[in-house]
C-alpha cells in the first residue's frame, strides 16, 4: 500500500512539473514585446509611444510571415491547402478589424491616431504568430 502511493505521488508530481514548466513557455515574454515595453516606459506622449508600437508592428509581422512560411514546409499538400485558406481569411479579418480599430481609436479634428489603435493591430498580429508557433511546435512533439 505504502509503494502504491510513492508511485502516485511520483506520478502526480511529475505531472506538475511538466504542466509548470509548459506553462511557464507559454506565457515567456516575446523579446519583441520586452522591448516594445521599454520602450513604452522611455516617454508618455501618444507620438513617441505610437512609433514605439509601429516598431513592434513591423517585428511581429515579420515573425508571423517568417513562421508561415516554416510551418508550410512542414505540413502535407492537403494541410498545406488549408493553411493558406485560413491565411487568406485570417488576413481578411485583420484588414477588417484594423481598419475599424484605427477609425475607433482616431482623434477626428486632429486626425490623429490614438496609440489604442496600434495596440490593437499589434495584438491581432502578435496572437496569430503565436498561434501558428503553437502549430509548429506540436508537430515537432509528435515527432520520434
Amino acid at each position: 500500500m505504502v509503494h502504491l502511493k510513492t508511485k502516485t505521488n511520483l506520478i502526480y508530481f511529475i505531472f506538475l512539473l511538466i504542466t509548470y514548466s509548459s506553462f511557464g513557455q507559454s506565457i515567456q515574454k516575446d523579446q519583441i514585446d520586452i522591448d516594445l515595453q521599454t520602450c513604452l516606459e522611455l516617454e508618455e506622449n501618444d507620438s513617441y509611444q505610437s512609433e514605439c508600437f509601429m516598431t513592434a508592428i513591423i517585428k511581429w509581422e515579420f515573425k508571423l510571415n517568417r513562421t508561415y512560411n516554416k510551418l508550410i514546409k512542414y505540413l502535407k499538400p492537403e494541410q498545406q491547402n488549408l493553411i493558406i485558406e485560413s491565411q487568406k481569411q485570417w488576413v481578411n479579418y485583420k484588414n477588417s478589424e484594423v481598419e475599424f480599430s484605427n477609425q475607433f481609436y482616431t482623434n477626428s479634428k486632429e486626425n490623429i491616431k490614438y496609440p489604442k489603435a496600434y495596440r490593437t493591430n499589434l495584438d491581432i498580429i502578435r496572437q496569430r504568430a503565436i498561434e501558428l508557433e503553437t502549430y509548429i511546435n506540436n508537430l515537432q512533439l509528435d515527432k520520434p
